[in-house]
């Protein structure tokens, strides 16, 4: 059965889904299957790679039902890595976002940041973000964006901080920017101060490195084809551990956006020079897609 949104009217989008969802466990039954019978973690990764791929190829052509029914057996399953349920629950909250159904793509986005033993602070901002577009949701935006502040704050992560505050003004909650930009300048100085104080006697270098990797989902056009792809991505490393100036080399054009977006959620240890955080020029990070 396929299932298009296509033109609906909006207010008719939260019924569809709904009857969507109902349709689910029993259209996934052989991607359930396949979920069950994987031999291991990294198996089961590969097959939830593959969901994923699909569901955003039938995404592309508005077919959200058939969309979600490819990562539906994925959010079930407890034999897939915490990363990839991550993945699995972001695009969800895409397949949502694009209907329209802001409020419940910042409810599958607050899953995904739970699903990981420690919330990103840009991942809290893209949930704040989400139920910015929602209708009559104020008090949970700000909420929302309330949690990535202290989040922010507490890892001394100027540049969501810095979005943060952009945002503020966009959405003209002025005294919001104002006072988060005071308590940035605060921040800020304790965090050199603290650094000084602690590590600053030495004169040794400690080059950026990853905290955590993101892993890159398969374009689902080169998926079904079987393409593969070797990509270089070059990037810059705030002195907060914030990846920017991001851009890749691939040997096939058609994943270097997936390999940029997996290095923007790439995790960095900023680059110390005499105990003081630094900015890092020219990270190279490597991603290899092999079909299947």
């Amino acid at each position: 059965m396929r299932v298009s949104f296509g033109n609906m009217p909006a207010l008719l989008y939260p019924l569809v889904l709904v009857w969507a969802l109902t349709l689910l466990p029993q259209s996934a039954q052989a991607q359930a299957t396949a979920m069950d019978t994987c031999a291991s973690v990294d198996a089961c990764d590969d097959v939830a790679t593959d969901f994923i791929g699909k569901s955003a190829l039938l995404l592309e052509n508005d077919l959200y039902s058939e969309a979600a029914q490819h990562l539906y057996p994925v959010m079930l399953s407890n034999r897939v890595s915490p990363l990839m349920q991550t993945a699995t629950r972001n695009q969800f909250s895409t397949i949502l976002e694009t209907a329209g159904l802001y409020d419940l793509a910042a409810e599958q986005k607050d899953i995904a940041n739970s699903t990981t033993n420690a919330p990103s602070s840009y991942g809290l901002l893209e949930r704040a973000r989400l139920l910015a577009r929602a209708e009559e949701m104020e008090d949970e935006m700000l909420a929302a964006y309330a949690e990535a502040e202290v989040l922010a704050l507490s890892a001394a992560n100027m540049a969501v901080i810095d979005e943060i505050i952009s945002d503020y003004q966009n959405l003209g909650q002025t005294s919001r920017a104002q006072s988060l930009q005071a308590r940035r300048s605060d921040a800020d100085a304790r965090a050199r101060a603290a650094c000084a104080q602690a590590q600053c006697k030495t004169s040794s270098v400690v080059d950026a490195k990853v905290l955590q990797g993101a892993q890159p989902v398969y374009p689902s056009r080169a998926l079904a084809a079987g393409q593969g792809a070797q990509c270089r991505v070059r990037l810059n490393v705030t002195e907060t551990g914030f990846p920017v100036d991001i851009k890749a080399e691939c040997s096939d054009e058609q994943f270097e956006e997936s390999a940029i977006e997996a290095a923007r959620n790439t995790v960095f240890q900023p680059r110390y020079s005499n105990g003081m955080p630094e900015p890092r020029i020219n990270v190279i990070l490597p991603f290899t897609f092999a079909a299947n």
